[in-house]
């Protein structure tokens, strides 16, 4: 399955990084977290280098949740080193936040000054821009220089596990007029207390629940106008939020005037929406956008108390009017804002990036696994690669459970041939060719199993391409706890094991098989790697010592030649290599973890063995084990 990482300093279970992370989900992708909640911003980074690095290299996409505009030169550089795309949840400018909304900051102060390069720098570093809007997409395309291509509209959503409609709630006494938020400019809440003064005659109550920045002056606007009937309650938990909606009779937006205002459509309003209550709002270009007056909302002059004062009345005095817009906003929420369709213009993104949700049938793909006496690892290879038509699993007579649990998963089982086990790989590989009825085939050893990631891709080349063609896998080893080893002289270590059955003529070399291709065959790579857990020396040097004496069983009867060119120069030309890639990585600073250096050092003692062992001057053993 893709799998998309939300990345970042975030809550859980904000309205906004919930909906696009159930979107996602209901659209097939795996989800994976790498966020902090430490204090401060050079120890967020720390935390967020180290969480990553205990990650598995399964990750098609990093998503940047909001708020987490500081983290992009982190998240663009971590993306970069595994090729990944990242995805920006920008929704709204750090800059026009605090500068041109809230006026925190003067236009010219230094600060100002850093938060619009923070929102310059995070529009040019993200391969994908999530906005809100329309008008929010037009914002940053004219203010930062955003590409058009990079942003997509996905509404902000709200969380459709919590908003829901429920029994109206019987209350005596005067009809409730319900709002809440934080308390800045962009909501307008001083024109919700002018619009109460005109209504201060009448069977209406204002509830307002919320603190913030104007918290303090509309306390005081409240107590110049003399309002009684306007309670103020404090701020309360984002799952007590639907009893106080089913509480009111008619639920407010926002009614600001500044430029933001005129951009967004907040929460509250889908949370409205959803619980299929009457709502009132400001009538912008983003409102206007997605809401028709009268039928979802009833739309008044953002800044206007005398209009909201007007609408207000009109609801209260006219039921089948308030019960009208109640059901259309309710059926519109159901339409258009549930988390599947409010991500399925990203989820189209994903996909033109090539990162597409796995299918749920089986694909067609058979997979090839040697065994002998592999007990200890099979069921975990097995469980890797489920979805896939066929399992052949090749065996060289085992003497434990390997036969058991492969029938447990309903895999065919076909001998390796005589000697038992092989002494050529290349021919047991063969009979796996022949016993395949799959027109794709993944290969992997006993002690391999397929990443997430690799299994997502090969399953969507078996559903959509059916041309001969074959594919590199890169190999990685895990850790016991897990981890993956990011840095080995081996990397990338890529082997063809995934291609169309009429792109291979065979498999050849009895040691480190590989397949022949047909002439002009593409040869692809894929980014999903094969998992090998990291086996301990003991085991490592006892499997080297088995291929060495099979090498120098097939080197036997070559002769110098033979030796000199594809023993002593290659085998040399190779160490050679691997020595500058070991200090590379020994003496230079990478995230990610290391190969351990015995085994780095047991390589380089194969290579001298295989030097001396195949040496025509050797006496070669007769029997390999």
């Amino acid at each position: 399955m893709a799998t998309v990482c939300a990345f970042g300093s975030f809550d859980l279970v904000g309205a906004r990084s919930w909906a696009i992370r159930t979107g996602l989900q209901e659209a097939g992708y795996d989800l994976a977290f790498c966020n902090t909640s430490v204090r401060g911003f050079f120890a967020k980074t720390h935390d967020l280098k180290r969480r990553w690095r205990m990650m598995q290299y399964d990750v098609d996409a990093l998503y940047v949740v909001f708020p987490s505009h500081y983290y992009m030169p982190l998240a663009w550089y971590l993306a970069r080193r595994r090729r990944i795309p990242v995805i920006l949840d920008m929704i709204i400018s750090l800059y026009d936040t605090d500068v041109s909304d809230r006026r925190r900051v003067p236009r010219f102060h230094p600060k100002a000054w850093l938060l619009f390069a923070i929102d310059w720098l995070a529009c040019r570093l993200a391969n994908v821009i999530l906005v809100d809007t329309e008008e929010h997409r037009q914002y940053f395309m004219r203010t930062f220089g955003a590409p058009e291509y990079k942003i997509v509209i996905t509404p902000v959503g709200c969380r459709t596990d919590l908003f829901h409609p429920q029994a109206e709630r019987a209350h005596s006494g005067p009809h409730i007029v319900g709002f809440y938020g934080t308390f800045i400019p962009l909501q307008g809440i001083d024109t919700i207390l002018r619009a109460a003064k005109e209504l201060a005659s009448e069977d209406v109550r204002f509830v307002i629940l919320g603190r913030g920045q104007t918290y303090p002056a509309m306390q005081q606007l409240a107590q110049q106008l003399r309002l009684t009937n306007v309670e103020f309650r404090g701020s309360v938990p984002l799952e007590k939020l639907p009893d106080f909606i089913a509480e009111c009779d008619v639920c407010l937006g926002i009614f600001g005037t500044s430029p933001k205002a005129l951009r967004v459509i907040p929460h509250k309003a889908y949370e409205v929406l959803q619980c299929g209550k009457p709502l009132i709002t400001a009538r912008t270009p983003a409102s206007e956008r997605v809401l028709q007056d009268r039928d979802h909302a009833l739309l008044c002059n953002p800044g206007d108390s005398h209009d909201l004062a007007e609408k207000i009345r009109k609801l209260l005095c006219d039921p089948a009017l308030a019960k009208q817009i109640a059901d259309g906003g309710r059926s519109l929420a159901l339409k258009h804002f549930q988390p599947s369709t409010i991500v399925a213009p990203l989820v189209a993104e994903l996909k033109d990036l090539g990162i597409a949700p796995t299918p749920k049938d089986p694909a067609s793909i058979s997979v090839h696994i040697l065994t002998w006496n592999s007990e200890r690892t099979l069921e975990r290879t097995l469980k890797s690669v489920s979805g896939c038509k066929e399992i052949i699993v090749i065996d060289g007579g085992s003497t434990d459970d390997t036969l058991t649990i492969a029938k447990r998963f309903s895999a065919t089982v076909i001998p390796q041939g005589f000697p038992s086990p092989t002494i050529d790989f290349s021919r047991a590989r063969s009979a796996g060719l022949s016993a395949n009825t799959q027109p794709w085939i993944l290969v992997l050893d006993s002690d391999e199993a397929a990443s997430p990631r690799l299994l997502a891709e090969v399953k969507a080349i078996a559903h959509h391409h059916s041309n001969p063609t074959a594919y590199l896998i890169p190999r990685r080893y895990q850790m016991p706890d897990g981890s993956i080893i990011a840095h080995a002289s081996t990397y990338p270590n890529e082997r063809i094991y995934f291609f169309h059955r009429d792109a291979v003529e065979g498999w050849i070399k009895p040691v480190h098989e590989r397949v022949k291709l047909k002439p002009g065959v593409p040869l692809l790579h894929l980014n999903g790697a094969s998992l090998a857990p990291l086996p301990t020396i003991a085991e490592y040097k006892e499997k080297n010592l088995r291929y060495l004496a099979i090498e120098a069983m097939g080197s036997a009867k070559r002769g110098w030649g033979y030796w000199f060119r594809h023993r002593l120069l290659h085998t040399l030309r190779s160490r050679l290599i691997g020595t500058i890639r070991l200090l590379w990585i020994w003496f230079l600073p990478h995230c990610g973890k290391r190969l351990p250096l015995r085994f780095e050092l047991l390589r380089f003692w194969y290579g001298w063995r295989l030097i001396v062992d195949t040496c025509p001057l050797r006496h070669l053993p007769h029997n390999p084990s």
